[in-house]
């Protein structure tokens, strides 16, 4: 009945991935605790993977609109395989979208908890579906707890068009994320 809207809950479960963290390429092997980040102020650590969707639980609730449909609370869980095993695990989220009519694109929130055998993390993500096959992106915020509890990560995940498959790069850092300013400027430059 919704071909359109089917089609991106199938793209956004997969696209959800772009906040789940999945298990290490080293999952096999006995693992020792993660090392702790520098706690140096400044230290940076890089990671890079892909995630995959595991399953839709529930869509959610759909409403038809004028324009396209809005989904609430759809439950999609998924898993990464990032080099770092720190963000690597499954993850579980709930997400709201506005998909627009024919395919032409959406906007995904999403918020999860991705876990692993040492700890987990808070995640939020925004993302969207570009019109004409530009591909799917999505940007999440990371906040670690127990084992990570002190650790943030941010990160990107884009699905170019034509491919089936996420990118990942993110970084974990301490010290939490900076505050945002209180307000932009009111005139360019020189005015």
């Amino acid at each position: 009945m919704f071909p359109a809207l089917r089609l991106s809950g199938i793209a956004a479960a997969v696209a959800l991935l772009g906040v789940m963290v999945a298990r290490g390429p080293f999952a096999d092997q006995e693992l020792e605790s993660p090392a702790p980040i520098n706690s140096e102020p400044g230290a940076i650590a890089r990671y890079v993977g892909t995630p995959r969707a595991l399953s839709q639980h529930d869509e959610g609730t759909i409403d038809v609109l004028d324009w396209g449909s809005s989904i609430q609370d759809e439950r999609v869980s998924g898993e990464f395989e990032m080099d770092d095993p720190r963000v690597s695990g499954i993850s579980h989220c709930s997400a709201n979208a506005f998909v627009t009519d024919r395919g032409a694109g959406w906007f995904r929130t999403h918020s999860c908890r991705l876990f692993d055998d040492e700890g987990s993390w808070r995640s939020t993500s925004h993302g969207y579906m570009a019109p004409g096959n530009g591909g799917i992106h999505y940007q999440d915020r990371l906040v670690g707890e127990g084992a990570y509890d002190g650790l943030f990560a941010i990160q990107r995940c884009d699905m170019l068009a034509q491919t089936a498959i996420f990118e990942c790069e993110g970084v974990i850092f301490q010290g939490g994320f900076p505050d945002m300013p209180a307000e932009a400027p009111a005139r360019p430059p020189g005015e």
